[in-house]
């Protein structure tokens, strides 16, 4: 499982940023940045986002997708 240090971790090393908005009630929303010139491979789009409901899923649960996606990497922005 991977947690939200390992996340911060992954996404400094590639010069990504995290976002993230407490929101109201029981949800947040969660993005990642890609660095300028970049898309994540999992979306080829440069923002990937998530809401966390946390009564559908653990926190656990959320970092390891967003480590998932991390991990597909970045793929360079053709017209850069």
């Amino acid at each position: 499982m991977a947690t939200k240090q390992q996340v911060i971790k992954a996404l400094d090393k590639l010069g990504a940023l995290l976002t993230q908005d407490p929101g109201k009630y029981d949800f947040e929303e969660i993005e990642i940045l890609a660095p300028q010139g970049k898309f994540w491979e999992s979306n080829l789009c440069g923002v990937l986002c998530y809401e966390f409901d946390r009564h559908s899923m653990t926190k656990a649960e959320l970092w390891d997708e967003v480590m998932n996606d991390i991990e597909d990497g970045l793929v360079d922005d053709c017209e850069s």
